[in-house]
């Protein structure tokens, strides 16, 4: 598919940001559940919990510093900052409204000390939004900013790749925890069209991103059928439903192979009116 086309696969630009989203977590009934989601995802790969309302403080060397939240006050801030009422929460869920949202930022332990959080401009973050809509639709959406990747580590590939790989684990550790219909993992950025709340909800498959997951209920047996089968692609059959990643490593990919993956995608996956395939920006 053409780069200027709706749904490129690869496309030109600098990228915005790597992200990841959960679409309607079947078993967030309560702030208690989430909270316990979060913590287990921390405990297994070392991620540190920040507060985001406080802002930050410069010390007198100018490091900012932002306040880590403890686990055992984890649950009390979770439910303190879970903000009711209705909100716009993103263009491509208009016009629905959030009925229950919460912020929150993790930094990867493996980015600097436990004791010291230096500000968005030298280490790798993590905000986290977390959004129901009423009963029919919620989302978690996790995303680092790439210039944070960029000052996080010299060596910028090999940061992404870093990044990549940690939110796989997140997305896995989730999963079990908190049920998702449909999960994908990518390179994104303002501008880029992406699967709407619509889509989910219509159980539509516009794009397939670098890693994707759908749960049994999303899928039709048909479509289980053309993922397990597949030409590209690593494909995992689940108990609880499929997932499909492009390629293990995200980075290491050249324009030419995302072409031609793209290209086999598209051709396979026409039945379910897949029109592209997202996932990562290249500089010629």
């Amino acid at each position: 598919m053409a780069a200027e086309e709706y749904y490129p696969g690869v496309h030109f630009g600098a990228g915005g940001y790597f992200e990841l989203k959960l679409h309607n977590c079947r078993t967030w009934r309560n702030t208690a559940i989430l909270a316990q989601a979060f913590l287990k995802m921390q405990k297994q790969l070392g991620l540190i919990a920040l507060d985001p309302y406080l802002g930050t403080i410069t010390n007198e060397n100018g490091e900012k510093t932002r306040k880590i939240i403890d686990v055992v006050d984890f649950l009390g801030f979770c439910e303190e900052n879970l903000r009711q009422g209705p909100g716009d929460w993103d263009d491509n869920y208009y016009p629905m409204n959030v009925s229950e949202k919460l912020r929150m930022w993790f930094r990867p332990s493996f980015v600097g000390s436990k004791e010291k959080v230096i500000g968005r401009s030298n280490h790798l973050l993590i905000s986290m939004h977390a959004g129901r809509f009423g009963n029919d639709f919620n989302q978690i959406k996790f995303r680092t900013e790439l210039a944070e990747v960029h000052g996080a580590r010299p060596d910028v590939k090999e940061s992404i790749e870093k990044v990549a790989q940690l939110y796989v684990q997140m997305a896995r550790g989730l999963l079990p925890v908190l049920n998702p219909e449909y999960i994908w993992i990518t390179e994104d950025d303002e501008y880029y069209p992406n699967v709407s709340a619509k889509d989910v909800l219509d159980r539509k498959i516009p794009i397939i991103y670098w890693a994707n997951y759908f749960s049994n209920d999303f899928l039709t047996k048909t479509a289980r059928r053309i993922f397990l089968e597949a030409p590209v692609g690593i494909v995992e059959d689940l108990q609880t439903g499929i997932w499909f990643q492009l390629r293990e490593d995200f980075e290491k990919v050249t324009y030419q192979e995302v072409i031609q993956i793209e290209e086999a995608i598209v051709e396979h996956f026409s039945s379910l009116g897949t029109l592209g395939i997202q996932w990562r920006f290249f500089i010629p």
